[in-house]
């Protein structure tokens, strides 16, 4: 499988990198790659067609953490377009930004940077007529609304394609420019332009396949590499800019000289290391690329990765490794099963100096040329094995959470399930020791129905069963009970009572003392007589107050209802009534 191939051909184009991907505008279309294995090229919606602009990553509001991707200058087609315009990453759409002036319409051979502090972009040099004039001019277009325009005097040597770089948080350097020139000049909304005391061996080369990047050290030191993509193989020379501590290195003092013995030292794959002036690892040509390359884009990011892409028909980019001063094995990178540098980490935002919303630029002495911007990429070990054991551990939790859980529920329906059931057994030791069933005010008529006993007088006095009895209920004619009597068979236990008492006085008038028509005698019953009985349920019963209807029963006067305890040896048979 080859390196991801772009669908246009990148050529008088401009990178950065924003959240592990390079994003590439072109004349014909900005395109975005995902930088992780097996990814590939993917168009982007397209903004104002330009040729010869610089691109800039910056914040489109001021808020460090809302970057955008800023074009600024080059050639339009449109008379009414003014040089500036940006895609937002939070929106994913273009925005055409109108300075208050048309400095910057037109404008090719120069360059631009982003410049934390002030919320601004930075403008040096370029020509707005297409003449190859070296320029002192010099512009801050602040991003916010109204996008004021100011101008700066220079003593600066005029330059034709300078290069800008990042040095602090509120000041970025201009380099080459002049084949005459070998100082760093550094800029400030506040200070203007001055000398920073750091100086070249030698100017830069006025030549298209030279560009430009800036090494931050933990200890404060700066660290100017230099690549130069005209020779086979391709040539990264260091040289400090700063010594730690901030003061000025004297001029040509080499960083990372090439040394023969780091080939051979196994490299540590995926591991951040912090860059210092003395600890700065020799550098490593072993992936070196052989492809010359001229009018390449250059972008950088935060935590040292460089992509240079286009100028060459063969490769589409190389990668080199600014932390460990070596080329990255572009094919392992992208489709191998394992990588030197890793790529999947996500940007962090900082209120001091920080390369992500810095704007590495540089220039070649082509029309072509292109400036890149820094992202923030993870690409150690180190940040992965956390991640890791992230996911790891938050895996496990969940895991031990669900599981306690589980147990805290298995142990309420325990507990709910030993309570149900000491609630049935003390029920049923109630109910077994209840004597005979009878409890009518704790059980009501249930009992009667689970215990049926033969009835000596008829079933249970309702109003139905009492006209089956007495043959007569407010005139009307009797119907069949509800429980035939010759469906009752000789039980042993208690026969029914014989009369209980209406919680209806109105019946007591309507209904008569019952005429039994069966051989049944009253005055024969010799065993006990009782007023406890039913005559107590229907007692209990009326403070129940419910509600008279057709089935109410009537009974007679409870001083007159007694209780039948026959022996349970009796056979009654039921009373032969007229209908």
């Amino acid at each position: 499988m080859s390196l991801p191939k772009p669908p246009v051909r990148l050529e008088g184009h401009c990178s950065i990198i924003f959240d592990n991907t390079l994003y590439v505008y072109t004349p014909k279309a900005f395109l975005s790659l995902p930088l992780k294995r097996n990814s590939s090229w993917k168009k982007l919606p397209m903004g104002e067609p330009v040729k010869g602009a610089t691109c800039v990553k910056g914040s489109v509001d001021g808020n460090p953490n809302n970057l955008g991707f800023y074009v600024v200058g080059g050639k339009s087609s449109s008379p009414d377009y003014l040089g500036l315009q940006r895609y937002s990453f939070a929106a994913r759409k273009w925005e055409t930004i109108f300075p208050v002036t048309k400095d910057v319409q037109n404008r090719i051979d120069h360059a631009a940077i982003y410049l934390n502090a002030s919320a601004s972009l930075l403008v040096y040099a370029g020509s707005q007529v297409g003449d190859n004039n070296p320029s002192t001019q010099s512009f801050v277009i602040s991003v916010t609304p109204p996008y004021n325009v100011q101008s700066y005097n220079s003593y600066v040597p005029p330059a034709f394609r300078p290069m800008l770089l990042p040095w602090s948080e509120d000041k970025a350097v201009m380099i080459g420019g002049s084949p005459q020139n070998t100082k760093v000049f550094a800029f400030s909304v506040t200070e203007g332009w001055h000398d920073t005391g750091a100086a070249l061996p030698n100017p830069l080369p006025d030549d298209p396949s030279v560009q430009c990047a800036m090494v931050f050290g933990v200890d404060g030191s700066r660290i100017l590499e230099i690549f130069d993509m005209g020779i086979s193989p391709n040539l990264v020379t260091k040289y400090a800019m700063l010594m730690p501590g901030g003061t000025p290195a004297p001029p040509g003092q080499q960083v990372g000289a090439d040394n023969s013995n780091a080939r051979s030292k196994p490299a540590i794959k995926n591991q951040k290391r912090d860059v210092t002036l003395d600890t700065y690892p020799p550098y490593d040509n072993t992936f070196a690329p052989t492809t010359t390359r001229s009018g390449f884009s250059l972008a950088q990011d935060a935590n040292g990765l460089v992509v240079i892409s286009g100028g060459s028909e063969q490769d589409s980019l190389v990668i080199f490794d600014q932390s460990r001063n070596r080329w990255v094995d572009t094919s392992k990178f992208f489709v191998g099963t394992t990588t030197s540098v890793e790529s999947t980490s996500t940007p962090t935002p900082s209120s001091t100096l920080d390369l992500s919303t810095q704007v590495v630029l540089t220039a070649s002495s082509s029309p072509t040329s292109s400036e890149t911007s820094s992202d923030v990429l993870s690409n150690n070990n180190h940040d992965s094995g956390r991640r890791t054991l992230t996911i790891i551990g938050a895996t496990l939790g969940a895991l031990l959470g669900l599981a306690a859980l589980l147990i805290i529920l298995l142990l309420l329906l325990g507990w709910r399930k030993r309570r149900n059931k000491c609630s049935h057994n003390g029920n049923a030791t109630h109910r077994s020791t209840d004597g005979d069933n009878f409890d009518f005010q704790d059980q009501g008529m249930e009992p009667l129905t689970r215990n049926v006993q033969p009835m000596g007088r008829g079933p249970v006095p309702s109003t139905d069963s009492w006209a089956i009895v007495t043959g007569q209920v407010d005139g009307s004619i009797a119907k069949q009970s509800p429980t035939a009597f010759n469906e009752l068979v000789s039980e042993k236990g208690r026969s029914p009572l014989r009369n209980v008492e209406t919680n209806s006085p109105e019946r007591l008038s309507a209904v008569s003392q019952p005429a039994m028509t069966g051989p049944f005698d009253d005055n024969q019953r010799q065993d006990r007589h009782t007023d406890e009985g039913w005559s107590k349920y229907f007692q209990a019963n009326q403070h129940t107050n419910r509600p008279s209807d057709h089935s109410v029963r009537s009974t007679v006067s409870s001083q007159e209802s007694k209780s039948d305890y026959r022996d349970s040896t009796c056979r009654m048979l039921p009373p032969r009534f007229q209908l």
